[in-house]
């Protein structure tokens, strides 16, 4: 799917297909989240990089920031449910800051 970066943190769903019979219907899939600068595990995450989301095909993962500053990821499947789950956040030292800014001058 379509993958989503957030905090350094890149989210992105893979589906898998039954083996051996790629014309049913179906199959499971998985959160994926990893560092966007290495592509290895998040580090708060323990080492886990993948979570089941279940079995079924899921969509692009859609990241929303709570008002506690926690990210969440939230993902339809193809059996109709709606999966969320939190999304590791790599922790740093350094704050986010402005890279570039454009002046909006009317004439």
């Amino acid at each position: 799917t379509d993958p989503q970066l957030a905090l350094g943190t890149l989210a992105v769903n893979s589906n898998v297909i039954e083996p051996g019979n790629i014309c049913k219907v179906g199959g499971s899939s998985y959160a994926n989240y990893l560092d966007y600068r290495s592509g290895a595990p998040i580090s708060t995450a323990k080492g886990v990089a993948s979570l089941p989301l279940g079995d079924s095909i899921a969509t692009r993962p859609a990241l929303i920031k709570l008002p506690n500053n926690k990210i969440i990821s939230i993902s339809r499947l193809s059996d109709n449910r709606t999966v969320s789950t939190i999304t590791p956040i790599e922790t740093s030292n350094s704050s986010t800051r402005r890279l570039s800014w454009r002046d909006l001058i009317r004439r």
